[in-house]
């Protein structure tokens, strides 16, 4: 038997389950009645998907029981028409078999050779059984049925595939997930049991995609590993498809145009893309899904920094926070989904900018790194000391003339577009690692989703690309993991998440209890992190 992964258990756990409760739809009904043949079809698609999954995780014996069940009851069906106490009692031993297979398994205490003699027996009773429904339907009189299910049986597809049963199955799980979709859209009562197929068809084609990525991933090596890759206008195609069934359930007035430079993302770069563009664009929805007269547009462009992208969204909408008698610090009670967008941010480490300049430059605004394998660092000098950030998480760069910097006694700070921005120099970060106060020509403001912090640079920085065999674990001064290494120079990469958790506490030792940048209207990319005043290197 293969073993699994604690995501493909938990999938092939769901499919079971799901097996089962369609089983037990059978125990309903009494003897003599008339077999529902939309019970039976669902019965015996959920039997011929668990045949074909339990084939190939090696569990021959349950598939082969699987297979001989189904099979049984499309006998029945179409021979006697009605229910009888054989059938009730072969449901409820296969029903306790899988039941108690199931728990070995996800309890983790069967072996490689997990018994399954319980349905070998049974494999011998259906047998039986449809030997005596192979005579009475050679004198009953035959009754056309509707064909239970159009699909081949997944046993059979894994001994014809030549190696390739996995992407077989996943495919028609997938035109399943197609059918279901199409028929929830078009069903105005918006059917429970239609939801739940759904969640059937997309259970099985996650645990498809589960099981080719681990045959996959095995063709990488640790020099060069096997890297899932999407063009960025497949990742919108998503979205558009998105845009378009919501739009056709929720009845929106609205039209998306979207754009990209040609990007070829990291898979999970591709899926939080989509994601964030999702949350962002529902928002702005569902604002005016009630003004049906209005014609709402959504733009949105993405466009490519190296290692990391920016994607903006804007809108012809005329409703904005910034214009609302809703307090500014709550960006939430006006946009819900920043939350999820907020957290996804956070943990990729990208900046998120909401209406900024006011609005007139979009509705939102986001940086996301793209790839793993290299990464753009924003290079630059502070107290004397040679340090590096990632460069999607880089907001702009100042001079100090440029801006007007005040001191009180929570320190220095300086205000843009409404926002208190905390100024810090690098010997009040890291005293432990700086004791001079160096020169202080600029400030770099750095951030994670609408968070932002100034730091007092010597110079405008450079960016540069380094790629992971450059990076080596190490700490300093409470604000790194890695050092970036460049020729014979070392550079500690802030990592964005403790320098605001220092922050935080030395806000805590001076009282401040304010947040960081809470409300980001921000300048806008186009008036902030510009190359000619940081060049690429």
């Amino acid at each position: 038997m293969k073993i699994l992964g604690d995501d493909n258990k938990r999938l092939f756990a769901d499919q079971v389950n799901d097996h089962i409760e369609k089983l037990n739809g059978l125990l309903g009904l009494a003897s003599g009645a008339a077999i529902n043949e939309s019970v039976v079809e669902k019965v015996t698609l959920a039997s011929r998907l668990l045949e074909g999954s339990t084939r190939m995780i090696g569990l021959a014996d349950w598939s082969q029981t699987i297979g001989a069940f189904w099979k049984l009851l499309d006998e029945v069906t179409r021979s006697l028409g009605c229910w009888d106490e054989q059938m009730s009692q072969m449901v409820s031993e296969v029903l306790e078999a899988e039941e108690k297979i199931l728990a070995e398994l996800m309890s983790g205490d069967a072996d490689a050779d997990l018994e399954q003699e319980d349905f070998k027996g049974l494999q011998n009773e259906i047998a039986a059984l449809r030997g005596e429904c192979e005579k009475k339907s050679r004198t009953a009189e035959q009754t056309p049925v509707k064909e239970s299910v159009s699909v081949e049986p997944l046993g059979e597809a894994i001994q014809q595939s030549d190696g390739f049963s996995v992407i077989d199955q996943l495919i028609g799980s997938l035109y399943r997930v197609k059918d279901h979709f199409r028929e929830y859209i078009e069903d105005s009562n918006r059917s429970a049991a239609t939801v739940r197929e759904l969640e059937l068809a997309f259970g099985e084609s996650e645990f498809y995609i589960g099981l080719l990525s681990g045959i996959l991933h095995r063709l990488g090596n640790n020099r060069k590993p096997f890297l899932s890759k999407v063009a960025s206008s497949t990742a919108l195609d998503g979205v558009r498809d998105f845009f378009n069934l919501h739009g056709r359930v929720r009845g929106w007035n609205a039209e998306l145009q979207a754009k990209s430079d040609d990007i070829s993302l990291e898979r999970e770069a591709a899926s939080t893309l989509a994601l964030l563009l999702e949350n962002c664009i529902f928002d702005v929805c569902r604002m005016y899904e009630k003004q049906t007269e209005f014609k709402l547009t959504i733009g949105v462009d993405i466009t490519n920094r190296g290692s990391f992208l920016v994607a903006r969204i804007s809108d012809n909408g005329s409703d904005f926070l910034c214009d609302s008698e809703i307090d500014r610090e709550d960006a939430v009670a006006y946009y819900p989904s920043l939350l999820n967008v907020r957290r996804i941010l956070e943990m990729k480490g990208g900046l998120l900018w909401v209406e900024p300049d006011h609005g007139r430059d979009g509705r939102f605004h986001f940086t996301l790194p793209h790839m793993t394998t290299v990464t753009g660092y924003h290079i630059f000098t502070a107290s004397g000391t040679g340090l590096a950030v990632p460069a999607h998480a880089v907001d702009y760069v100042i001079r100090c003339g440029e801006v007007e910097i005040t001191e009180d006694s929570k320190g220095h700070c300086m205000n843009l577009s409404d926002m208190r921005i905390p100024v810090l120099g690098m010997e009040e970060l890291a005293p432990e690692e700086v004791d001079t106060e160096g020169e202080r020509g600029y400030v770099t403001v750095i951030g994670i989703a609408e968070k932002r912090v100034g730091i007092f640079t010597e110079d405008p920085g450079r960016i540069t690309d380094g790629i992971l065999d450059q990076l080596t674990a190490g700490t300093w001064a409470s604000l790194t993991t890695h050092h970036l290494h460049l020729g014979e120079e070392e550079y500690p990469v802030l990592d964005v998440r403790m320098v605001f958790e220092k922050i935080d506490y030395l806000q805590r030792l001076n009282g401040a209890t304010e947040e960081l940048g809470s409300f980001a209207g921000g300048a806008g990319l186009e008036e902030s992190y510009q190359e000619s005043t940081v060049p690429r290197v």
